[in-house]
């Protein structure tokens, strides 16, 4: 079975030619090149996805800084904290449980101006 981005690209009728001139090459040297076809993974390199407590994404900065001892629990922390995240932003707590529940309360009444939680008079 033919690779389905060489049959866009036959569809497209592109030749490799014409797509380099297409496409100039970049002038930073961290560039990762890539040949049509060719598999990559964007997740080695940038890392696992942050929702942030206000629904904005982003990414961690030290990723390729990590052992894979602690990529590893980072993505296992993260998995649990995206979620706990997004349930709170989407107002649905059914699948999670009991501590996760608390935690989503706990952001959802959470004040930045009064990060502490102190009682204002």
């Amino acid at each position: 079975e033919e690779d389905p981005i060489v049959a866009e690209r036959k569809k497209l009728n592109i030749s490799e030619n014409r797509l380099n001139k297409l496409l100039p090459p970049s002038s930073d040297t961290n560039t990762t090149r890539l040949k049509i076809g060719e598999e990559y993974s964007f997740f080695d390199k940038m890392g696992p996805l942050v929702v942030n407590k206000d629904g904005t994404i982003g990414r961690l900065d030290n990723w390729h800084e990590m052992t894979p001892a602690e990529k590893n629990n980072t993505i296992r922390l993260l998995q649990r904290r995206n979620r706990i995240r997004l349930a709170a932003l989407r107002n649905q707590t059914d699948h999670l449980d009991e501590y996760e529940k608390k935690r989503v309360k706990d952001l959802q009444t959470y004040d930045p101006d009064n990060p502490m939680g102190d009682a204002v008079e």
